[in-house]
């Protein structure tokens, strides 16, 4: 626990629709990118996070899947909505990052 670190935040958009939230390391692209799911109060936290900048993405997962799906155009089928938080978040070994507000 020492050599890790944690974001824990709050996301607020997609009302009444399940949401993905993922973490990547862009310093090391040997780690896969980390998702959880938004709780019913928005809330979500990535835990054990080796030191490095991080980017979080969320997007709608209405297909429940765990994946972000484009859409297709035959037979249609409309892609699922996402956004990007706009700054990267620094972790550092045994300090959590918290308070990260996520629309």
């Amino acid at each position: 626990p020492e050599l890790f670190g944690s974001i824990e935040g709050s996301f607020a958009g997609f009302a009444n629709s399940p949401v993905v939230i993922q973490t990547e390391n862009i310093a090391d692209k040997s780690q896969k990118p980390i998702k959880v799911k938004r709780t019913q109060f928005g809330k979500f936290n990535f835990t054990l996070l080796p030191e490095g900048r991080y980017t979080l993405k969320a997007f709608e997962d209405r297909n429940d899947n765990g994946i972000h799906d484009a859409g297709k155009i035959f037979p249609y089928q409309q892609g699922e909505k996402f956004t990007f938080y706009p700054d990267t978040i620094r972790v550092r070994a045994r300090w959590p990052v918290d308070g990260v507000i996520f629309k």
